[in-house]
């Protein structure tokens, strides 16, 4: 691709992120999840004690944000921390049954998201967007 082509083609995704900013963070927020959530999530799905720093690694935050997102899981009862016995500097991370219910709960809430965006996307603008997303990500 030229680069006459693909600055007018940025210009272009430039713009329509602006104009549709709004439509944007809706879809954002109805498909996708972060913080929290994210973290209950991946620890519901690997189903065993993780290490603080490997959520670190997973999901590219800082050590204090995922100190943060831990004191505020441990709170609400959905995680337990425990010092690893062998180093005193490595906190395990192990998912509570009220956090494995929750976990569920966004899981379903998103599915169900997920779904419907794909109704109405039909057939095969859904094959365009899997596409895109193979690109992209390399999946």
């Amino acid at each position: 691709m030229e680069e006459k082509a693909i600055t007018e083609s940025a210009v272009e995704l430039c713009r329509r992120n602006i104009v549709n900013a709004g439509r944007i963070s809706e879809l954002r927020d109805r498909l996708t999840v972060d913080g929290e959530e994210a973290v209950l999530l991946w620890l519901w799905q690997r189903d065993k004690e993780e290490y603080a720093v490997n959520i670190t690694e997973q999901f590219g935050l800082t050590a204090g944000r995922v100190a943060n997102i831990i004191k505020k899981l441990e709170q609400r009862g959905y995680i337990l921390r425990e010092q690893d016995e062998d180093d005193k500097r490595r906190v395990k991370i192990r998912l509570m049954q009220e956090g494995s219910a929750a976990a569920e709960g966004f899981y379903n809430r998103l599915l169900y998201e997920q779904k419907e965006f794909i109704r109405g996307l039909g057939k095969e603008n859904l094959q365009k967007l899997l596409d895109l997303y193979q690109a992209v990500l390399g999946e």
